[in-house]
């Protein structure tokens, strides 16, 4: 509520919709938020916050819908697990991305092959009090 536009900036319309309809909306905000910024970070490259949304499988479970702008300048991202969750005013997010060694910053910055990008999984957290 203090900045009015950052919402809409950040996040799409239908997750806007989905965490304005929950009680505590900002819990729901903020994990959204972590796990976009967990995105940037795996990839190691900044994008479009609308390049990335966090939707929710039929059961409740959420799941990433990555916009294809964030393969175009060659890497392959060939799946993606997310992991949410929030107390005591803080939401954390996890992240892990499939795909070719570029996809992986910390691949390209020590040069290691698609076979290191199991070994680090990047986590965000944002406080929501």
């Amino acid at each position: 509520d203090r900045r009015p536009g950052a919402a809409v900036r950040l996040f799409s319309e239908a997750e806007r919709a989905w965490c304005g309809a929950r009680r505590f909306p900002w819990v729901h905000y903020a994990a959204r938020f972590a796990a976009k910024e967990a995105v940037r970070k795996a990839l190691g490259r900044p994008c479009p916050w609308s390049a990335i949304e966090v939707r929710r499988l039929a059961g409740g479970a959420p799941y990433l819908a990555l916009a294809s702008l964030l393969t175009s300048d060659g890497c392959r991202i060939t799946g993606s697990s997310l992991s949410l969750t929030h107390d005591g005013g803080v939401a954390i997010a996890v992240v892990a991305l499939g795909g070719n060694a570029r996809t992986h910053a910390f691949c390209a910055r020590m040069g290691e092959g698609p076979e290191a990008a199991g070994s680090e999984m990047p986590m965000e957290s944002a406080e929501y009090k």
